[in-house]
């Protein structure tokens, strides 16, 4: 839950500004630890994925914080535009759905859907803490990575 909260917050650090709004002076001076993701998120989330005596060199924790906080902003961008659109001003689940399959990752969509939906099970039976390391999340994870090593052995 924090780390999804993070991710919001982000996010809406890195949106652009709309045309409108647009002037030579800044909207506001943003300070890089305001841009990124806190880069202790970022170790936690590379160590997970590595084996536990693997070490991780700064620049590339500071590489992935930096590429990472592109693609937060480059999704919500997308789904911010179809909310424009659509004249919403609050981007939801399936906005950032669309914006997945808009931009080309159409091999997250269902994984992403289904942990959306189970997300969503779970807040809606009135349980206060999120229990987002259940099994069925951990099933969602298997398909996330086995679509993510399937796309990457298509590419090869």
């Amino acid at each position: 839950n924090k780390l999804r909260n993070t991710l919001i917050t982000t996010s809406l650090f890195l949106l652009p500004p709309k045309t409108s709004e647009m002037t030579d002076e800044p909207r506001f001076i943003l300070r890089e630890q305001d841009r990124y993701l806190p880069i202790a998120n970022i170790n936690r989330i590379m160590k997970q994925a590595l084996p536990e005596n693997a070490k991780v060199a700064k620049d590339a924790k500071e590489c992935v914080q930096e590429c990472v906080s592109e693609f937060i902003s480059f999704i919500t961008s997308e789904a911010s535009e179809k909310c424009a659109t659509e004249k919403r001003k609050t981007i939801n689940g399936e906005d950032i759905l669309y914006a997945m399959q808009a931009l080309g990752f159409d091999h997250y969509y269902e994984p992403l859907k289904l942990y959306l939906t189970k997300y969503r099970e779970q807040n809606n039976k009135g349980s206060k803490k999120s229990n987002i390391e259940s099994s069925s999340s951990i099933d969602v994870e298997n398909k996330i990575e086995n679509n993510s090593y399937e796309n990457r052995s298509n590419n090869n």
